[in-house]
């Protein structure tokens, strides 16, 4: 560590001395060489970009800090980003964001301009002594002198939320939105969005003594002057060069990647799609880089161009002769090219010549040459842009066409048009009988509806600086004339379009217009199937709140003086239902009076409506574009009733049944052959030759050519088809993807997913928290925006709906808003009110949109499901219309207390959790209830099961009504057993028998009328029960001692006369039965003594509820398979001597036997006598069977000694044990003329 610490404090130091010997002077000046991306002119550099010291880029604009602390810029303006304050001095460091740029001071106070949105100008009022900064493409950092970071602007991805051990940092950096803050001990710390892993800083990285990022990916330099890079890799951005090292600064772009080392080469990688990557040849003594969106900046002492001489402004009379000149120096060889208004010259122009010289020369001059002209100097290392010059042609006035009379009749339209030419800028007016029309200013004069009045002379007159002059007069002579229709009724359509029929959204409004003239005045009265509207008199019929009522033909019937005329029957419908889309969709089919639509399907041109009643109607989108039998798709069979669901295929329709069954029709082909045991469906999807339907247990079922399944898919909640490729939705809000192409794979990192989109150009997931994502590949998804300028947008949010067709998306927020860029393009302008969308279409794509008038209408439906006990279960409905709306989860149809958001979570889900779950959402206008999603857990149905006694039987008294297992009311959270249903007077017993002594415990529960209805238990056939309980009365456990001998044990829930009040049922779950433990009634043979060689046999004998088990003992030690009431020890040995005693157990518990002791004797056979050579005396003895003693056995010895054979002496401490005999020692045995000895056991 020490030694990289030198290493980084040694590079550091190196760094300051070549910025101390490259830093701009007044002898030498620092110029900035550009290169890639000029659409905006971010690499054409206007004069005066010298002695510069620092350098940054933006998306599209450049930025360069002087040596005497001023700044210039250059590139895009759209939001104000080069338009740095007035005054601007005492600069130390500059940063450049997306559109936007910030510059510290030498006082440490932050000076910020261009977009402010999202607050990106606000600097915060309390930051003050900061030592860098840092621009985002949102957002903004600025690091304190204390190694503090502060960060200000967008935050949707936590940009900036700085986190808390952020702390001592010496540099930061902002990317599109993540950062990066480098600490003194050479580590990286990341935050904000990691969709590309930018903010998974490498686990080894360390010794880093400079960052960078600008996009999604990030640079770091390390102190041995390598680099490592991660993050975004789309265009290799994050392939760092093999070998590159001796670096001293990095720079990274949108997708590329700079590198400058110690000698002043620049090194770049990644994208090079404008160049930004290819270095200009020749570049050197680099001092400095930035890398912005697609293009480079370097800074070098000489080489770029720079601007010598200006071109001068000039004022030449009108078709003589002007020459511009200018004069450009730097490295290499130099090229010009003028430029005229900021475009460049037309070389085609035989009017001009040298334009790609130092030397314009333009004759025969126009009014249309005058403007600015400039010259472009560039080199291999950048351009630069001279001052403008301006030209102005000089001439008075002239008429170079006259105006000419005519005769039109009474209403007509007409334009009086003269042309002049002179010095602009040229002032006009016309003048009628000899005074001036006010307002009429232009070379032309409009006359619209002209009337007898209107008759007279006309001229214009023109005058500029240098002089005036005027047209003839032109006679207009106007006529009376009858009523005439200039344009029958209609309605106008995008892009300059006109419909004579149309289809209005119900609730909404329409205004057919049409156009009349003649002599006036005119009167007007418009009709409703042939009857006159009153007060309809006016040129436009504008009606609002539109019902059903109102469809049918209008006309509108002309006078004046002069006559009468009718216009055509203009058709208007009212429909719920709207199509969108060019060329295709049209509305010309839309089912008259359409009404109570819920939800919508589109298919390859048709349209399928769900309405409250469960029924369905079909239609072709439009009837001139038919991609399908078009009698097929409207075909409903008569067994489309109670449907709750609908799927639109290419040329098919699926409709899903409130009992879970699914009805196909269309085209003919296996896609319509509904597996014929297909059941529980509650969900559907439909394509092209397939057709899916998902089942409450969370598997699929596929039927048609080309559908398919991935094996193991299962815990899917809904499933969506594209064009050729399958999304699954997965309980846990994850996304499955297969079939075929690029859009059959799901990126990484889409999670929290509700409702999911699929169709030809790419796929759509909506996230619990209402944003939304789409993908064509697997390399990554974006995040759907609304677009709030150039590269400037902020996601879309608060979305409750998706679609997506063939080349047409969708999305439809919480306020009945869509949002769709496809049908925008095409000016759609019905965007309120909406309560469901779909898309579809094959050639050309279509969007379909229900009008729900602002009341609430679900547009996402929580799906049934069968799930695992304690799995999380996670329910989603969203609701469209009028704001705010109000949510209420309902649990078998009681609400649930505090689930009132659009979702809900339901972890460690168990039996009494199961049932039938809604969402009730509710605004002002109006209540609607999602559909109901049945949530079951599956459970063993058997009674013995459910009552945790397998080994039982149970059952019922005859013709009562049997109890049942289920798992929603239960005390162990599994399955409990539950009473019959019964009416008044009537009950239901449950019933089994056991073996007493013992005691029995069981859980029981009643929900009844009080006092009236019972749950009674009773033991044997007594008449009196031994408990009862009635009411409300929740899970309670009793206890009861059972006598010997067999007993009957019943549960009965009955019912009296009338009345029935709660739940009206009773409840029982873990019945334990825990018999006494055994009693002996025979002990072991307490005492035997035995020879060896012997059998023994001990036997134990007890009563109680059996089955018993046994295990005998000996001293203390379990005994190897002795598990019988007896236990035999055949041919005994010393080894067999101890303590035996046995254990008998029942269920009830285990008693243990009283002590069995057995004594082996076993006789000693003496060994031979051996003198030894101190004189003792050694005698051996061991068992006369051939056992072997060991030393613990030598207590039981005891040798004696005698002189006479009567009276014997014990002999202390002379046996010992020794290869698995007794060994006698006698010390003394010389002291004793004759002695004799024996071995005695006690």
């Amino acid at each position: 560590m020490k030694k990289s610490s030198a290493l980084r404090n040694s590079v550091l130091a190196l760094a300051t001395i070549v910025a101390m010997l490259c830093a701009p002077t007044l002898t030498r000046a620092a110029l900035v060489a550009a290169w890639g991306d000029n659409t905006y002119g971010q690499t054409r550099l206007p004069v005066g970009v010298s002695s510069i010291k620092a350098i940054a880029g933006g998306d599209y604009h450049s930025l360069a800090l002087r040596s005497d602390g001023t700044v210039v810029t250059w590139g895009l303006n759209n939001q104000g980003q080069i338009d740095y304050p007035s005054g601007l001095a005492n600069v130390k460091a500059i940063a450049a964001g997306g559109n936007h740029c910030l510059a510290l001071k030498v006082n440490g106070s932050v000076i910020a301009w261009g977009s402010n949105f999202y607050g990106l100008t606000d600097v915060p009022g309390n930051l003050s002594r900061v030592a860098a900064i840092a621009c985002g493409a949102l957002h903004n950092l600025a690091l304190s002198a204390d190694g503090t970071v502060v960060a200000w602007g967008y935050n949707l991805n936590g940009e900036t939320n700085v986190p808390a051990g952020v702390s001592g940092a010496i540099a930061i950096a902002a990317g599109a939105n993540h950062n990066l803050a480098l600490k003194a001990d050479g580590s990286v710390v990341a935050w904000g969005n990691n969709s590309y892993g930018q903010t998974n800083v490498p686990s080894d990285l360390s010794d880093v003594v400079a960052i960078a990022t600008h996009g999604n990916f990030n640079l770091a330099l390390k102190a041995n002057g390598t680099v490592t890079a991660w993050g975004e890799n789309l265009q290799n951005q994050t392939n760092v060069p093999a070998g590159l090292s001796n670096i001293t600064a990095i720079a990274a772009g949108f997708y590329h990647a700079m590198a400058l080392t110690t000698d002043g080469t620049v090194v770049t990688w990644g994208g090079n799609s404008y160049g930004q990557s290819a270095v200009p040849t020749g570049l050197s003594n680099v001092t400095a880089i930035a890398a912005s969106g697609y293009h480079s900046l370097a800074l070098v002492p000489d080489g770029p161009p720079q601007i010598l001489l200006n071109p001068e402004s000039q004022s030449v009379p009108y078709t003589s002769t002007v020459i511009f000149s200018a004069l450009g120096t730097g490295g290499g060889s130099l090229s010009y090219r003028w430029f005229f208004n900021g475009s460049p010259i037309n070389l085609s122009n035989v009017r001009v010549s040298g334009a790609t010289t130092p030397t314009l020369t333009i004759s025969t001059l126009q009014f249309s040459d005058i403007g600015t002209y400039a010259a472009v100097v560039s080199n291999p290392f950048g351009s630069v842009i001279s001052k403008g010059a301006t030209l102005n042609v000089i001439s008075p006035p002239f008429i170079a066409l006259q105006p000419v009379g005519s005769t039109v009749r009474a209403g007509s339209s007409m334009s009086i048009q003269a042309v002049a030419s002179g010095t602009p800028p040229l002032l006009y007016q016309w003048n009628f009988n000899g005074t001036n029309i006010p307002g009429a200013t232009n070379t032309y004069l409009s006359l619209l509806n002209v009337q007898p009045s209107d008759s007279g002379d006309y001229y214009m007159m023109v005058a500029n600086t240098y002089g005036s002059t005027q047209t003839v007069s032109a006679t207009l002579t106007v006529t009376d004339s009858p009523p005439y229709i200039l344009q029958q009724p209609y309605v106008p359509l995008p892009g300059q379009r006109t419909a004579t029929s149309t289809v209005a959204p119900i609730g909404g409004g329409v205004t057919i217009n049409f156009t009349a003239r003649g002599s006036l005045p005119l009167s007007y009265q418009w009709r409703f199937n042939g009857v006159d509207i009153p007060n309809a008199t006016n040129t436009t019929l504008t009606m609002t709140n539109l019902q059903y009522n109102q469809a049918g033909y209008y006309n509108v019937e002309v006078n004046n003086s002069f006559g009468t005329t009718n216009s055509a029957k203009f058709f208007l419908n009212v429909s719920q239902v709207l199509i969108a889309g060019t060329p295709f969709a049209s509305n010309i089919n839309t089912p008259l009076g359409l009404s109570n639509v819920i939800a919508v399907a589109a298919g390859g041109s048709h349209v399928m409506a769900l309405r409250s009643d469960g029924t369905v109607r079909t239609w072709l989108a439009n009837g001139n574009f038919i991609f399908e039998q078009g009698y097929a798709v409207t075909n409903i069979p008569g067994s489309v009733t109670n449907i709750i669901a609908i799927a639109a295929g290419l040329n098919h329709c699926l409709a899903l049944r409130s009992n879970g069954t699914v009805v196909a029709w269309g085209s003919a082909g296996t896609h319509t052959n509904v597996p014929t045991t297909l059941s529980n469906v509650v969900s559907i999807a439909a394509a092209t030759s397939r057709s899916y339907a998902v089942k409450a247990d969370g598997t699929i079922t596929g039927w048609g050519a080309s559908a398919t399944i991935p094996t193991g898919l299962t815990n899917v909640v809904a499933v969506v088809a594209g064009s050729s490729q399958n999304l699954a939705l997965k309980r846990d809000g994850t996304v499955t993807a297969w079939g075929n192409g690029s859009l059959a794979s799901v990126p990484p990192g889409i999670s929290n997913v509700i409702a999911i989109a699929a169709g030809s150009i790419q796929n759509r997931a909506l996230r619990q928290d209402g944003t939304v994502v789409a993908w064509s590949s697997s390399s990554g998804f974006i995040t759907e925006t609304e677009s709030v300028g150039i590269r400037q947008s902020i996601p879309l949010s608060n979305v409750i709906a998706i679609a997506v067709g063939s080349s047409v998306s969708m999305t439809l927020k919480q306020d009945g808003t869509i949002r769709s860029s496809e049908l925008e393009k095409i000016g759609l302008t019905v965007s309120n009110n909406i309560s469901a969308i779909a898309a579809g279409g094959v050639q050309s794509g279509f969007g379909v949109m229900v009008f729900g008038g602002g009341s609430p209408n679900i547009t996402l439906h929580p799906y049934s499901q069968i799930v695992l006990r304690s799995n999380t279960v996670r329910l989603h409905s969203r609701a469209a219309g009028v704001q705010p709306m109000r949510y209420q989860w309902l649990l078998d149809n009681l609400p649930l207390p505090g689930a009132t958001n659009s979702s809900l979570i339901l972890s460690n889900f168990l039996g009494k959790d199961t049932g039938a779950y809604r969402m009730i959402a509710s605004n002002a206008l109006g209540t609607v209830a999602s559909q109901i999603a049945r949530i079951s857990i599956p459970f063993n149905t058997n009674l013995a099961a459910a009552l945790n006694t397998n080994n039982w039987f149970w059952g019922s008294i005859e013709r009562t009504p049997a109890w049942f297992a289920q798992n929603g009311e239960t005390h162990d959270g599994e399955v409990a057993a539950q009473s019959g249903v019964i009416a008044n007077n009537q009950q239901s017993d449950l019933q089994t028998t056991i073996t007493g002594p013992g005691t029995l415990r069981f859980w029981w529960k009643v929900s009844s009328e009080e006092g009236f209805d019972f749950l009674h238990f009773y033991l044997d056939k007594t008449a009196t029960p031994l408990v009862s309980i009635s009411g409300e009365a929740d899970w309670e456990q009793k206890t009861f001692a059972i006598p010997t001998g067999v007993h009957t044990l019943r549960w009965t829930y009955v019912k009296d006369v009338s009345v029935s009040a709660g739940r009206d049922a009773g409840w029982l779950d873990e019945v334990f039965f825990t018999p006494n433990p055994p009693v002996i009634t025979r002990q072991p043979e307490p005492n035997l003594s035995l020879p060896a060689g012997a059998s023994a046999g001990y036997k134990l004998e007890v009563s109680g509820v059996g089955p018993f088990s046994y295990q005998w003992f000996k001293d203390g030690n379990s005994l190897l398979g002795a598990t019988q009431t007896f236990l035999n020890v055949p041919g005994v040995n010393r080894r067999s001597s101890g303590t035996y005693r046995v254990q008998a157990s029942n269920a009830g518990g285990s008693v243990m036997s009283s002590n069995a002791v057995l004594k082996v004797i076993v006789r000693q056979r003496m060994g031979s006598i051996h003198r030894a050579t101190d004189g003792s005396l050694e005698i051996t003895s061991r068992d006369a069977d051939g056992g072997e003693l060991i030393p613990s056995d030598l207590p039981l010895f005891e040798a004696q000694a005698s002189t006479n054979l009567i009276h014997w002496q014990t002999l202390p401490d002379v046996l010992s044990v020794t290869n698995g005999s007794l060994l006698l020692r006698d010390v003394d045995a010389n002291h004793w003329p004759q002695r004799f000895y024996r071995v005695v056991e006690r």
